[in-house]
């Protein structure tokens, strides 16, 4: 069985292009069959463009 994972990245202020309301996000949803290792890259700014600045920020696994 496959150990599936959703999970939600969630800024506390949004990131991107701030001049422009569809070139920025406050959240991102992913999907990993390892949580762990995966949010250790999105600390080290691997991954999706827009998780990059999620090493940037502080965040908090809920």
């Amino acid at each position: 069985m496959m150990n599936n994972k959703v999970y939600l990245l969630h800024y506390k202020s949004p990131i991107g292009n701030l001049s422009n309301p569809k070139g920025q996000a406050q959240h991102y949803l992913g999907f990993t069959t390892d949580l762990e290792t995966r949010l250790t890259d999105h600390q080290l700014g691997k991954g999706a463009k827009i998780t990059a600045a999620f090493a940037l920020k502080k965040y908090r696994l809920i």
